[in-house]
């Protein structure tokens, strides 16, 4: 707490000096929340460009009929001039009447709803008050439909802010409060909106490394205020189960999300995505996924890694196949609506070409480091292989750090592999393609894939595991590089 700073709860006593302090804080962000309204303002730009239209088409006609000479451009550009200055400051004027009308009906409504939000025994609204007793930041939590919403966080210092949104947050879990999000506030019918801080700073407020890591443990919505990148600063908050980024601009996800070793709900519907992070993968108790909505056009194999999931969510992507190794999700529901992008005729080619000495002598070298792995399998540490991998060039090390396992015997390869791919009926009678990756040809129709399963395992088998294997190949000096 700042020191002569207190946090209490709101009373119909604060009624008076809140309304004092609201309108302290609203007037001065007057001039900016104006113009940017002004710029917003599709009426103001209609205005603008009829009156610009009617000055440019009167001097027209004049030119057309020889009343016009070129001496007279610069009266015709003073002339335009002086119709943008002043039609902007008659809607500037408008608008700041409009505001401060605003403004008015928001003082007279906010300390009611504040007051009415405590009759709940879960909600409660809050205020901070100097040592003078005067307001200088408010907060409150309403429980409705099962959830804590926060709104009505105001505050000029951004301490003040996470002070109370702190607060919120401890009479939250005291109160068993399972979900906590926004709470917006949005009048549609005005070019402005007197929006909550919380809207305004949601990064600063729920991402501070020093301020609600340790208070946010339940969920984060950060939804619909437009994310082009998701601090790293997200993973401190280890305790959420569910993180909703859904309809934001977000291009990429930060790596450090599996540090979320508790998360369960993930939301990244509705964003410009078209790869997840490999650290997605090691959620192992994720239960819904959601990754609708986005321009995926590929799906990873390693998804198959979270045994837990109850829904993955892939409508409305753009992606061609399916991976084979999602089947191992019998208790996945997997949603494909509107993926026009489905193939549902194959063009299977059975020729192929062989790998290269590059690739044999690969999966050759790490086929028994995988096994051991994958058996946990604890060996000495061969000086022979140690001097090996010691003097191997930087890029042959990448490459080997980077096996992928066959679809269907699982053995190793990296990056030449044969396709074939299969179409399948769901549940529901729809059709889905099915792609896989094998390590070489094992199988050409459907009548040979069913005999290699009963078939004896290949030389380079390895059994399955939903485990990530940590290949340390390349020294923590190099993995930079």
């Amino acid at each position: 707490m700042q020191k002569g700073f207190e946090i209490r709860e709101y009373t119909r006593q604060d009624q008076q000096s809140f309304k004092k302090f609201y309108s302290t804080i609203e007037n001065k962000k007057k001039q900016s929340q104006v113009l940017h309204a002004l710029v917003q303002s599709q009426r103001a730009k209609r205005t603008w460009q009829a009156g610009i239209v009617g000055v440019i088409g009167i001097h027209i006609s004049q030119w057309i009929n020889g009343r016009l000479s070129f001496s007279s451009v610069p009266t015709i550009f003073l002339e335009l001039i002086l119709w943008s200055a002043g039609l902007g400051f008659v809607w500037y004027k408008l608008l700041c009447r409009e505001y401060e009308n605003k403004v008015q009906q928001a003082i007279e409504r906010i300390p009611n709803e504040l007051a009415s939000i405590q009759k709940n025994e879960k909600s409660n609204a809050w205020v901070m008050v100097n040592n003078e007793n005067e307001i200088v930041g408010t907060v409150a939590l309403k429980f409705e439909n099962g959830e804590g919403k926060i709104g009505y966080l105001t505050g000029q210092e951004s301490q003040t802010r996470l002070q109370l949104v702190q607060n919120a947050f401890r009479f939250g879990r005291t109160n068993k409060i399972q979900v906590i999000s926004k709470w917006g506030h949005e009048d549609s019918k005005c070019n402005f909106t007197i929006r909550t801080l919380i809207d305004r700073y949601p990064m600063h407020d729920l991402f501070s490394p020093t301020a609600l890591d340790h208070d946010l443990t339940y969920v984060d919505k950060t939804r619909n205020i437009g994310l082009f990148v998701l601090p790293t600063q997200v993973s401190l908050l280890t305790r959420l189960t569910l993180l909703d980024l859904s309809h934001n601009k977000l291009v990429k996800l930060p790596s450090s999300l599996d540090q979320l070793r508790h998360l369960k709900h993930l939301n990244i519907s509705h964003n410009r995505l078209t790869q997840l992070p490999s650290s997605i993968y090691s959620l192992c108790k994720l239960t819904h996924l959601d990754m609708s909505f986005n321009p995926f056009t590929r799906v990873s194999a390693n998804l198959a890694r979270l045994s837990q999931l109850n829904l993955l969510d892939l409508s409305n992507t753009e992606i061609i196949f399916i991976p084979a190794e999602l089947l191992s999700l019998t208790m996945t529901t997997i949603r494909f609506e509107n993926c026009h992008k489905l193939s549902e005729e194959l063009n299977q080619k059975l020729q192929h070409n062989p790998v290269s000495l590059v690739e044999n002598c690969a999966r050759q070298i790490i086929q028994p480091i995988l096994f051991d792995l994958i058996q946990g399998k604890k060996k000495k540490k061969d000086k022979r292989q140690q001097l090996l991998f010691q003097q191997l060039p930087k890029h042959i090390l990448h490459y080997l750090s980077r096996p992928k396992a066959c679809s269907s015997c699982g053995g190793p390869y990296f990056k030449s592999f044969v396709a074939r791919y299969r179409i399948i009926q769901r549940q529901d009678e729809s059709w889905i393609p099915i792609e896989y990756k094998l390590c070489s040809a094992h199988w050409n129709n459907e009548k040979d894939r069913i005999l290699t399963l009963f078939s004896d395992a290949p030389q380079r088998y390895l059994p399955t595991t939903t485990e990530p294997c940590h290949l340390k190949l390349v020294p923590p000096s190099l993995q930079q590089q």
